[in-house]
């Protein structure tokens, strides 16, 4: 999968921001660093374009992220598993909502803010 559809320019920028928001948000909870957005798979990109789109256009929940997020990952063959492991594409996040885990909900919640801020700035 690749970067096949065209996004405002403004789509992009709120994709990167709110990537970057959750690549620092992953270093200070576990001290991994994560891939730059340049060095991200088309996949990745892809993933958080949509999502960035989506919130550019409707009004979303980051419950309503956090499924799609789930949709995606389950087309790919993932599947919940306790530990995140790329090799057997499993991720203790493929669960409910509600079942999910306090720091896992604001990762969504981060997203969908820094979206919101970037398409509020761009809208003045």
């Amino acid at each position: 999968m690749t970067e096949t559809r065209q996004y405002p320019a403004i789509v992009h920028k709120a994709a990167r921001a709110a990537y970057g928001a959750l690549v620092g948000a992953a270093l200070s909870e576990t001290g991994c660093q994560g891939l730059a957005w340049d060095k991200t798979t088309p996949e990745r990109r892809e993933s958080v374009l949509d999502a960035a789109y989506n919130i550019y256009r409707h009004a979303v929940l980051p419950e309503d992220l956090h499924k799609q997020w789930m949709d995606r990952r389950h087309k790919e063959g993932w599947r919940y598993g306790v530990d995140r492991d790329h090799d057997a594409k499993t991720h203790p996040s493929l669960t409910g909502w509600r079942l999910l885990h306090g720091d896992s909900r604001a990762k969504f919640e981060l997203f969908l803010t820094v979206c919101q801020i970037i398409y509020r700035q761009s809208a003045k």
